[in-house]
C-alpha cells in the first residue's frame, strides 16, 4: 500500500455512509487526548492550572454522549423485536470493543503477576489469591465498575466500559419505548429519573459485599445509573436530528458550534472551581456532579449539532483523513495510554509526558490497523458465516 502524502492527510475523509459522521469520529480523538491530559497532568503543583487540566476527565462525558447519539441514530429506525435482530446487535457491539480489551487486559494481568511493580495502581502486591481471582473475573466480564474497590484494577481507565456495556444492553429496550411514542422528551426524562432511582436503591438496599454500589458518589461517578443522563442526552440529539434529516452543513454562522464550545468550557471551568483541588478518592463534589452529569452533556450535544449542521473550520479539520484515522484509533489509544505500557516507559525509557503521548499515538494506530480492525472484521464475518450455515441445515 503506497504511503499517503502529507497533503492528502488533510483532505476530507472519503467515507460517505449516511450513518457515519467524520467530524464526530475526529471528536473521539480529541476526547481521548483530553483524558490523557488528566492522567498525565503536566502541572506538578496542585492549584488552578493543575485543577483545570484535571477536568479533562470531561472527555469521558464526550464519549458517553457520542455513544448515546450513535446508537440511537443508527438503530432507532431498524430496531425489531426478534431474537435474530438482538443477536446481531449484541454481536456487533461485543465485536467492536471486547477483542482488543481482552487481549490488553490479559497482557496487563500477565505482567503484574510476573512483577507487581508493573501495576500502575500499586495494589496487586497486596492482594491474596482470592482478591486476584475476583479482580480478573470482574475485569474480563466488564463488571468491575459496580465495585468501588475493584474499579481501577487491570487497565484503570477501562472502568468506563462497564458503563458503556450497560448502555449497550439497555439501549434496545430504551429505543423500543422511544420509537413507539410521540412524547419522547417526557419519556427520556422518565428514563433518567427511573435509572437514577434504581441506582439510589442499589446504594441503599443492595448488599455491599466487595464494595458493590458502596456510596452515592461512587454510583453517580462510576456507574451507568449515575451517568445515564449523558447517554440519554445523546439519544435526544439523535431524535432531534432525525426529525430534521433534510438539514445538512450550511454556510451560516457557526452558532451551535461556538455556543457548544463556550458551554463546555464554562462547565470545565466551573468543575475546576467546585471539585476537589488535590488528589482525592472523590473526583467530583455534589456541584461538580451536576455540572458533569447534567449540564456538560447539553453543551456537548449542542456542539455535536454544530458539527452536523454547520460548515465551519472546526468541522472541516475534524473531517480530515488524519483526524479520521486518529478518531478510529482513539479506542486503542484510550486503552493503552495509562497502564502497562506507560509503566514500562516510566521504568525503562523515560517519564517525559510528551514522549509518552507520541509513543501511545503510534502504538494506538498500529493496534487499530493490525489488531482491532482485523479482529472486528473476523468476528463479524465468522458470526455471519455460522448463522448462514445454521439456517441452511
Amino acid at each position: 500500500m503506497p504511503c499517503p502524502s502529507l497533503e492528502s492527510l488533510f483532505l476530507p475523509s472519503l467515507n460517505q455512509s449516511t450513518n457515519y459522521f467524520p467530524a464526530l469520529t475526529g471528536v473521539r480523538a480529541c476526547a481521548a487526548y483530553v483524558v490523557f491530559l488528566t492522567h498525565f497532568n503536566p502541572f506538578l503543583e496542585f492549584g488552578w492550572p493543575w485543577q483545570l487540566a484535571h477536568e479533562g476527565n470531561s472527555g469521558v462525558t464526550v464519549f458517553f454522549v457520542l455513544s448515546g447519539f450513535l446508537i440511537a441514530y443508527r438503530y432507532a429506525e431498524r430496531i425489531a423485536v426478534s431474537r435474530q435482530w438482538l443477536a446481531t446487535y449484541i454481536r456487533n457491539r461485543v465485536a467492536r470493543i471486547y477483542p482488543l480489551y481482552f487481549l490488553l487486559t490479559a497482557l496487563t494481568f500477565a505482567f503484574i503477576e510476573m512483577d507487581p511493580v508493573y501495576d500502575i495502581m500499586g495494589r496487586w502486591a497486596g492482594y491474596v489469591a482470592s482478591d486476584k481471582a475476583v479482580a480478573m473475573a470482574l475485569n474480563f466480564t466488564l463488571t468491575r465498575a459496580f465495585f468501588e474497590n475493584f474499579k481501577f484494577t487491570g487497565i484503570p481507565q477501562g472502568w468506563t466500559l462497564t458503563v458503556e456495556e450497560c448502555f449497550y444492553f439497555l439501549a434496545p429496550v430504551l429505543l423500543l419505548g422511544l420509537v413507539r411514542t410521540r412524547h419522547r422528551w417526557a419519556l427520556l426524562l422518565a428514563y433518567g429519573v427511573a435509572l437514577l432511582g434504581i441506582g439510589c436503591a442499589l446504594v441503599v438496599w443492595a448488599p455491599h459485599k466487595l464494595s458493590f454500589f458502596a456510596s452515592y458518589n461512587f454510583m453517580l461517578t462510576y456507574t451507568f445509573f449515575g451517568r445515564c443522563g449523558e447517554f440519554l442526552c445523546g439519544m435526544a440529539l439523535a431524535f432531534f436530528v432525525h426529525r430534521r434529516a433534510d438539514r445538512v452543513a450550511t454556510l451560516r454562522p457557526a452558532y451551535y458550534t461556538w455556543m457548544g464550545l463556550v458551554w463546555m468550557a464554562l462547565c470545565v471551568i466551573g468543575g475546576a472551581i467546585v471539585n476537589p483541588t488535590t488528589e482525592s478518592p472523590v473526583s467530583y463534589s455534589p456541584a461538580g456532579l451536576v455540572l458533569n452529569n447534567l449540564l456538560l452533556p447539553v453543551g456537548i450535544a449542542v456542539f455535536f449539532l454544530g458539527l452536523l449542521w454547520e460548515d465551519t473550520r472546526v468541522r472541516r479539520l475534524l473531517e480530515t483523513r488524519v483526524f479520521d484515522l486518529l478518531g478510529k484509533s482513539s479506542y486503542a489509544f484510550y486503552l493503552v495510554h495509562m497502564g502497562i505500557f506507560s509503566r514500562l516507559l516510566d521504568l525503562h525509557v523515560t517519564r517525559h509526558y510528551g514522549f509518552h503521548f507520541v509513543f501511545m499515538l503510534g502504538l494506538s494506530v498500529v493496534l487499530y490497523r493490525y489488531v482491532e480492525k482485523p479482529l472486528h472484521k473476523l468476528l463479524v464475518v465468522r458470526s455471519k458465516t455460522l448463522k448462514r450455515s445454521v439456517l441452511a441445515q
